[in-house]
């Protein structure tokens, strides 16, 4: 996956002057049903904040061990409330941690602007998370290109996409997009609580720790940098979530993608990408022509309207967005029998080859969940 990290200062005053501001101290509490835990504890995080703060929030906790290894993690909080559960695996280094905890007035935000030179007035946003959910709305974008995506809830990563509407006349969209999710995080002391990780528990009990992460002259919220990720190896996927329907939604289909693979590109024709791409398949091109799997007669379809094999032959690959190729039986066909192939047109901003408006995006950590491992930083 190609990616750039752009340092984009000047674009995350806009982004902060935007927003509220993060929790002062006192403006929330924060408590843990213990101190001193073992491996395959859990624990649990209570967040509360008076309601007249905000119906809706997000709680960060950075949490760090004595060797500098760093965690991050953010939960929603919903009318001023949040709980979380984070079970330890006996893998994760032992010893004293410190949670840093803040809060910031504001769920899930995507600040973006468009660096099209032509005006442009609204954006048609798409959400594809790992659980596989599609969220589609549509922003306004004001007279300097500016536009905010917000208020939607996710767990792990996701995909967002931007798309000029269907009906506009312009062809290049140029995007750029910082989240308070995805920056390097160094809260303040809002909250500190400190705890102990171990199969025997500390002699003289915790200790004073000395954070490598503080920076005593720090009294705002720093985002260093924002890292935009384009071209991700998932827009046919995202295509797929948005463009199939009734039975030729998530089937057992196997899927080639072209809008991600133009290598596939140079197979010469449809019929000869598929026959490469998926072993079984024969085409027969007499009088009658047709194609089995496996002896199984195959039905064609084009932007899942039935059509012969002829027809879909005739596409050339550059306007194919993805092929879905179904194995027997597929219950679109008359009475389900054999199998069948959808072939999917580009469509939605989806045929502009130098696409570049995706990007990989953080969402929440789940409710329940492990402690990671792997740290975000060491």
């Amino acid at each position: 996956m190609k990616y750039s990290l752009k340092i984009l200062t000047a674009f995350l005053l806009v982004t902060l002057s935007s927003i509220n501001g993060f929790a002062q101290q006192g403006n929330f509490k924060v408590q843990l049903n213990k101190s001193i835990f073992k491996a395959l504890d859990t624990i649990k995080i209570i967040a509360n904040q008076p309601p007249k703060k905000g119906a809706v929030a997000t709680l960060f906790l950075m949490a760090e061990n004595e060797e500098g290894m760093v965690w991050e993690m953010r939960w929603p909080m919903l009318d001023g409330h949040s709980e979380a559960s984070l079970i330890l695996p006996d893998s994760l280094p032992q010893g004293q941690y410190r949670f840093h905890f803040s809060l910031l007035q504001n769920l899930f935000t995507v600040f973006g602007k468009v660096k099209t030179p032509e005006q442009v007035n609204k954006l048609n946003c798409t959400l594809l998370t790992a659980a596989g959910d599609l969220y589609e709305s549509e922003t306004d974008v004001n007279k300097e290109g500016r536009f905010i995506y917000k208020n939607v809830l996710f767990q792990d990563a996701a995909t967002l996409l931007f798309t000029l509407p269907e009906d506009s006349d312009k062809e290049n969209l140029n995007i750029e997009i910082s989240t308070v999710l995805d920056s390097v995080v160094y809260p303040r002391k809002d909250k500190i609580l400190d705890i102990y990780i171990g199969d025997t528990e500390p002699e003289s009990g915790l200790k004073k720790m000395i954070s490598v992460n503080d920076d005593p002259e720090a009294n705002v919220q720093v985002l260093e940098a924002v890292t935009v990720y384009s071209k991700p190896t998932n827009r046919g996927e995202i295509f797929n979530k948005k463009y199939s329907g009734g039975l030729f939604k998530d089937m057992n289909e196997r899927i080639i993608n072209l809008l991600d693979n133009s290598f596939l590109l140079n197979s010469g024709s449809t019929l000869q990408l598929i026959q490469t791409q998926t072993p079984g398949i024969m085409i027969s091109r007499g009088i009658r022509p047709a194609a089995f799997w496996r002896g199984e007669p195959i039905s064609f379809y084009i932007n899942e309207m039935r059509a012969s094999m002829i027809e879909a032959e005739m596409i050339p690959l550059t306007d194919i967005a993805i092929i879905k190729v179904y194995p027997p039986p597929f219950f679109g066909n008359t009475g389900g029998a054999g199998g069948a192939i959808a072939i999917y047109t580009k469509r939605g901003g989806f045929t502009n080859d130098n696409y570049k408006n995706a990007f990989k995006v953080k969402g929440y950590t789940p409710l329940i969940s492990i402690f990671s491992v792997s740290p975000d930083r060491y």
